[in-house]
């Protein structure tokens, strides 16, 4: 589960798309300040399962946690190779190949 802010340097809407592709079995929660039909209407696009403004109480936020974490299926293991953008600037999103990495071999992690 990943717990992401919609302000994300690099646009979260984009990060949660690179997530999706490299961890399709990951399920996102968008995290932010910013409750306009747009915010939420581009994160949900992006395939985020649930959306929290930052003024919920800890006890709402971990309710929705719980909430995705009870319909998340975990898929069996896969990998994908993933790697810095072209020119792999410091702090740059990390995109994903659309190759799927076999399994790993005997001694390899």
């Amino acid at each position: 589960m990943v717990v992401l802010d919609v302000r994300f340097p690099g646009g979260g809407h984009f990060v949660a798309k690179e997530i999706g592709r490299c961890s399709p079995g990951s399920r996102i929660v968008a995290f932010s300040a910013y409750g306009d039909k747009g915010s939420v209407e581009e994160m949900q696009h992006a395939g985020v399962a649930e959306y929290v403004l930052k003024g919920a109480t800890n006890r709402e936020f971990l309710a929705t946690l719980r909430r995705v974490a009870s319909r998340w299926a975990i898929p069996p293991r896969t990998r994908t190779r993933c790697a810095p953008p072209p020119g792999g600037r410091s702090g740059a999103p990390v995109l994903c190949s659309d190759r799927r990495a076999k399994p790993p071999s005997k001694g390899e992690p």
